[in-house]
C-alpha cells in the first residue's frame, strides 16, 4: 500500500535539515490544508525560501509541487469516497467474486494491517485501558457503532467501570457530564468521519479525558488531540469497508490485557459466572425457579 504525504513526512523527518523541519511541521500541524496553498505561501507560514520548499518535495520522490499537492488530492478523494462510488468500483458485474476472493482480500487487509501496527503504540493503548481509577466510554459512528459495542461488551469481561455511549449530542449529551478528569474514551471514527462523532470527542477531551482513537490511514480530524491513535490500514475491495482489521485490534487489545491482569480478569468472571448461574436465563432448573415464587408457567410471562 502506498504511504501517504504524512506518513512519508514522519518517517523521513529524522533526515531532513532544520529548515526542512519548520514545513514538515506545518504540514503535520495543518494536514492536509497546509499543503493545497501555493508553494510561497507553505514558504511564508514555514519561515523558509520556495527553494527550501521544492527541495523537501523532491527528497519526499515527487517530480514538482503540483504532484505533492496531487498526492494530497488523491488522499481527500479517498477519505471522502462513498459506498456509492465504491459499488461502482468494485462492483462492475452481476458475477461478482467467489467467496474465496473474498477471503483473500479480508487476509490480505488483516496482513496490512498487522504490517502497521506500531508496538509502542498498542503499549500506550493497553495501558490506558489497564488503569483501574479510570471509568472507559466507548463510541463510534453510523459505520463505526457496532464495533464499538462489540468492543465494550467484551472490555466489560475483563474490567470494571466500561460504558458505552452514542456520541451524538442529541441522544447521549447526558454521559459527557459523566466523563471526570482521568477516565477515557474510546472513539472510533472512519472516513466520511461524522461531525457528532468529533465534536463529542472534543467536549470529552476538554473535560480531561484521555482519547483512544480507531481510525483509518486517512486519520479523522480527532486524531489531532488524541492521546493514543490507531491507524488501521487496509484496502477497499468492496462496497463496505471491511471492518474485520478493526475488530482484530479490539480482540488482541482484551486478549494483552488478560494477559497482564490474568487473577484479576478470572476473579471477575468467576463473579459473573455466579450472577448468572442465579438467572433462570442460564440455569437447567429455569422453571423451578419460577415454580418457587408461584408461577407454573413462566412463558406467560413473556
Amino acid at each position: 500500500m502506498k504511504q501517504s504525504v504524512r506518513e512519508l513526512l514522519i518517517s523521513r523527518i529524522d533526515t531532513f535539515t532544520a529548515s526542512e523541519k519548520k514545513i514538515a511541521q506545518v504540514l503535520l500541524d495543518k494536514y492536509p490544508s497546509a499543503g493545497l496553498t501555493s508553494i510561497s505561501e507553505l514558504a511564508k507560514s514555514a519561515s523558509v525560501s520556495d527553494p527550501t520548499v521544492l527541495r523537501l518535495v523532491v527528497k519526499l520522490n515527487f517530480v514538482g509541487y503540483s504532484a505533492f499537492q496531487r498526492a494530497l488530492l488523491d488522499e481527500i478523494d479517498a477519505t471522502m469516497s462513498s459506498p456509492i462510488e465504491r459499488a461502482r468500483a468494485f462492483h462492475l458485474t452481476k458475477q461478482g467474486f467467489p467467496p474465496v476472493t473474498h477471503i483473500s482480500n479480508i487476509r490480505r487487509a488483516i496482513e496490512t494491517f498487522a504490517n502497521h501496527l506500531d508496538p509502542f503504540t498498542f503499549e500506550a493503548g493497553v495501558n490506558l485501558l489497564l488503569r483501574r481509577e479510570s471509568t472507559v466510554f466507548v463510541g463510534g459512528g453510523s459505520y463505526s457503532s457496532t464495533l464499538a459495542a462489540i468492543f465494550a461488551r467484551d472490555l466489560q469481561y475483563v474490567r470494571s467501570g466500561v460504558k458505552f455511549v452514542e456520541l451524538m449530542f442529541s441522544k447521549s449529551s447526558q454521559s459527557l457530564i459523566e466523563i471526570n478528569p482521568g477516565d477515557v474514551l474510546i472513539v472510533f471514527d472512519f472516513r466520511r468521519y461524522e461531525r457528532s462523532v468529533i465534536e463529542y470527542a472534543i467536549v470529552a477531551k476538554d473535560r480531561g479525558a484521555k482519547i483512544l482513537l480507531l481510525t483509518d490511514q486517512w486519520t479523522s480530524p480527532i486524531g489531532k488531540f488524541a492521546d493514543v491513535v490507531f491507524r488501521i490500514y487496509a484496502e477497499s475491495f468492496s462496497l463496505i469497508d471491511t471492518k474485520v482489521p478493526a475488530l482484530t485490534l479490539c480482540e488482541i487489545i482484551v486478549t494483552s490485557i488478560v494477559d497482564r491482569i490474568p487473577d484479576e480478569v478470572r476473579s471477575r468472571l468467576e463473579e459473573i459466572e455466579s450472577l448468572r448461574n442465579k438467572s433462570s436465563y442460564f440455569r437447567r432448573d429455569g422453571e423451578a425457579v419460577f415454580q418457587s415464587i408461584g408461577v407454573d408457567d413462566p412463558n406467560g410471562l413473556l
